[in-house]
């Protein structure tokens, strides 16, 4: 059985158990931290298992570390009181290491198209005096609007079902219409309505 002492995004620690696969043939308890520290880098320690006690006051002070000291002083406790293999993203599996990234890639991705959307909603009447008056258009302002009305389109053509109506789409292509949006990948946005 391995014993995982794993943060979550809700910034709780959540334990889980599960078995080897079964090629090992053999069933062996291990235990093991991770410690998050944003983007691609963590810090994971892998340790045969403990008494149940000792895990418990383990967890007991992270859990209290992490409530009131800084990151910092969490890798000293896991580095001190938690001795093991030390292992980082480098050490996984392709399979599993391409998993992980996917996963921060697509929270980060989706923090700069809230972020695209946010600007795009702010400089909209500026995009469209700039186009109305045909002048020429920062590269990074319209990479950003661009950016925020693909994804619109996208999410108004993956709504398409439930609406039933082309209205949306409509409505964004024609408020990027002034300063000249062209939707990005139009070959994938034809299979999708196709």
């Amino acid at each position: 059985m391995l014993v995982f002492i794993v943060p979550v995004f809700a910034n709780v620690y959540q334990q889980f158990h599960a078995t080897l696969p079964a090629v090992t043939q053999m069933l062996v308890t291990l235990s093991f931290v991770v410690v998050h520290y944003g983007g691609l880098d963590f810090h994971t320690v892998l340790r045969k298992a403990r008494a149940a006690e000792e895990y418990d006051d383990f967890k007991a002070r992270l859990f209290k570390t992490y409530e009131t000291g800084s990151l910092a002083d969490i890798t000293a406790l896991v580095m001190q009181d938690f001795k093991g293999e030390v292992h980082r993203l480098d050490d996984l599996f392709e399979e599993e290491r391409r998993r992980i990234i996917g996963i921060v890639l697509q929270e980060r991705f989706a923090d700069y198209q809230s972020t695209f959307d946010r600007m795009t909603t702010v400089d909209e009447d500026m995009l469209n005096t700039l186009g109305r008056l045909h002048y020429p258009i920062p590269a990074a302002l319209k990479a950003v609007a661009a950016s925020a009305l693909d994804h619109r389109i996208h999410e108004a053509v993956n709504d398409l079902p439930a609406e039933g109506t082309v209205e949306r789409i409509n409505g964004i292509l024609l408020a990027g219409k002034a300063w000249g949006y062209v939707p990005g990948d139009r070959e994938a946005l034809a299979t999708k309505l196709g």
